[in-house]
């Protein structure tokens, strides 16, 4: 009975050999197949060939470029060399002029940029300011706007339940809702003067901001236009006409 269920339970003809004992501490306990051993092999010629071109360049380096590099490299928070850019690499590529209408266009960017955010803050302050009197003006009243400031004056209709002195007492809910709006406005107006500060706050530091981006597109243009005129001095051709050669 025991012979004729031998062949029941399914048994690998070819069983795996263990891993020789020399090369356990590299690929483990398990046999290394063939595919992980090209893996593996791809990755240590890798690195063999890194270590290798970085051999050649210490053996044939630049010792100004090593000692340039070595004082103007910057190391980030996890203590790796911070690489340049692809886009500052390119730029330097660039011929003079071009770089000169890379950088006129990083500032106009930074202008446009710095004057949508003024647009948004000056919107934001202007809600606070309407929300503001909106609240101080009240239901019954409202403020005419004139040229000037004596001609100003706030008027509040008279409604025929003012002058009733027949008029019955505010019951003790209405009276508890009178008291608590005040204080709601009184947090409301708090809150928008609040915002109008920091507004006028940020506007300061970014009309500051546009002045400098002002003065420093001024001076890259007037840069650019003096080594023009320096080049074509004596050659007889005027690249500017509203420039005399002298």
């Amino acid at each position: 009975m025991a012979e004729g269920l031998r062949h029941v339970v399914h048994r690998r003809v070819h069983l795996e050999r263990s891993q020789p004992r020399h090369r356990r501490d590299q690929v483990g306990q398990y046999l290394e197949k063939k595919r992980d051993y090209k893996k593996r092999a791809e990755r240590y010629h890798l690195v063999e060939r890194k270590i290798k071109d970085l051999a050649a360049k210490s053996r044939f380096r630049n010792e100004d470029e090593f000692n340039f590099k070595m004082i103007h490299g910057k190391l980030g928070d996890d203590g790796i060399v911070v690489l340049p850019s692809s886009s500052s690499v390119a730029s330097r590529k660039l011929p003079p002029k071009k770089q000169f209408r890379r950088s006129l266009e990083q500032l106009d960017r930074s202008r446009f940029v710095l004057q949508h955010r003024t647009n948004l803050k000056e919107k934001r302050a202007k809600k606070a300011i309407t929300e503001n009197a909106t609240i101080l003006m009240g239901d019954n009243s409202h403020i005419e706007f004139a040229d000037s400031d004596d001609s100003v004056s706030e008027v509040e209709p008279v409604h025929e339940s003012d002058t009733d002195s027949n008029d019955e007492m505010p019951i003790s809910g209405d009276s508890s809702s009178m008291k608590k709006q005040p204080a709601d406005s009184h947090a409301v107006i708090q809150g928008n003067l609040q915002v109008l500060t920091e507004c006028i706050d940020a506007k300061h530091e970014d009309d500051t901001l546009r002045q400098r981006l002002d003065a420093e597109r001024n001076l890259r243009v007037a840069v650019h236009k003096k080594r023009q005129i320096r080049k074509v001095k004596g050659t007889g051709v005027h690249m500017f006409p509203f420039v005399r050669q002298k």
